[in-house]
């Protein structure tokens, strides 16, 4: 079976579409010659798509690295030296000749139908009829509407002059290389955040230090959660509540908000991307409200809200009240309160929207792992019951 590793490939691809002809016309040409605003925004979007696309290839080669066997880690590491060797490689000379040699072909296709279209003007009645500068009569139709049976409505006699000579009223699209210098900058920037990513991992593999940690396809489940704090303290719910058995079969992984969350699931449903056996849980808060959804072996999941707790958003709404009071008289900028009222179609509502501090919240996470009890971590056990629920009924179904 062919191995094949999709986040590195199309981010290999997204990096080589910025040397493509129809990128260097929209940035020669669209963005730089012509300051077009549309080509402006569409060439940041461009840059943006694959700037979005390097967490998750670092993220790829992780899993590579912490869940295959060798044979699998030195097929992507021998495929992505590859593709370093051929994509990071930015050949300036080589580049200006293939522009020049563009602009070339374009300058002498642009002769080409000049002089066809300035054959076929000379070549009409009126150019051989009259003198040059000679003025006559001619017919011009109306454009709008449509006489009896069809025909053009009768058009008036209007004056013309000729010109025994063809103007041209269009330049060739060539790329402008006084921009050159700047196009070279900003291919150099992209790819060397490209290089960023590869380069401190091709350097351990070169050096024999990426090894498998077992002989055997080592599969471990992906669990993706919003941010490192929740982490921290699953790791420590696992230590209290004697859950560290199912640690050992997860790889728990953060991406930096539930949007990240997002990415990750439309990329996987929407280019029907599945990896089969390799397990992937997108765990939410619960204030993010998604609904859950499967994927073939990619799972999304909101953890439960548990009412009547006082804090309502994030992982903390877990813990239960006696809880959040020690903690809020340990320190009480842990917490903010906030009341939200107001009136939507005439009816009025009142809302509670309790939250850690999002500057307090590696020090609420800290004091939680320090201070924390067993009881305080127990609706933890949420979350690892509903890991081991999905890798149960995925291990059946296969």
């Amino acid at each position: 079976m062919e191995l094949k590793f999709p986040f590195k490939n199309l981010t290999v691809n997204h990096l080589w579409e910025f040397r493509e002809n129809k990128f260097l016309n929209d940035f020669f040409i669209k963005y730089k010659h012509q300051q077009d605003n549309f080509y402006k925004e569409q060439i940041e979007k461009q840059v943006d798509f694959f700037l979005d696309f390097l967490p998750d290839f670092e993220n790829e080669i992780l899993q590579i690295i912490q869940t295959s066997n060798q044979k699998t880690i030195d097929t992507y590491f021998n495929e992505l030296i590859e593709n370093c060797s051929w994509v990071c490689n930015i050949d300036s000379d080589g580049i200006k000749h293939d522009l020049n040699e563009i602009n070339e072909e374009r300058y002498n296709k642009f002769i080409k139908d000049v002089n066809e279209k300035s054959e076929e003007y000379f070549k009409k009645e009126e150019r051989t009829k009259y003198k040059h500068l000679e003025k006559y009569e001619s017919y011009q139709f109306s454009l709008i509407g449509f006489g009896l049976y069809g025909n053009p409505r009768e058009g008036k006699k209007v004056k013309k002059t000729n010109y025994n000579y063809y103007c041209i009223e269009q330049t060739p699209n060539l790329f402008d290389l006084s921009f050159f210098d700047d196009y070279i900058n900003f291919l150099s920037n992209l790819t060397s955040k490209f290089q960023g990513v590869c380069q401190r991992y091709i350097e351990k593999f070169e050096n024999g230090e990426i090894i498998a940690s077992e002989e055997d396809f080592y599969d471990k489940v992906i669990v993706y959660v919003e941010g490192q704090h929740d982490i921290d303290l699953i790791f420590r719910a696992a230590e209290l509540l004697k859950e560290t058995e199912i640690l050992n079969k997860i790889e728990l992984r953060q991406r930096g908000g539930f949007r990240n969350l997002d990415k990750i699931w439309k990329f996987y449903n929407e280019n029907s991307v599945e990896i089969t056996g390799q397990i992937k849980i997108l765990l939410y808060d619960c204030d993010t409200n998604k609904s859950d959804e499967d994927f073939g072996y990619i799972y999304k999941r909101t953890i439960p809200t548990v009412e009547g707790h006082i804090i309502s958003k994030g992982i903390e709404n877990l813990f239960n009240n006696i809880t959040t009071q020690k903690a809020i008289k340990a320190k009480k900028e842990f917490i903010d309160f906030n009341i939200k009222k107001g009136t939507k179609r005439g009816i009025e509502y009142h809302e509670e929207i309790n939250e850690v501090n999002k500057d307090e919240k590696a020090n609420f996470c800290t004091w939680m792992s320090n201070n924390g009890t067993k009881e305080d971590f127990n609706n933890f056990k949420i979350i690892f019951d509903l890991i081991r629920e999905i890798i149960t009924n995925a291990n059946t179904r296969s």
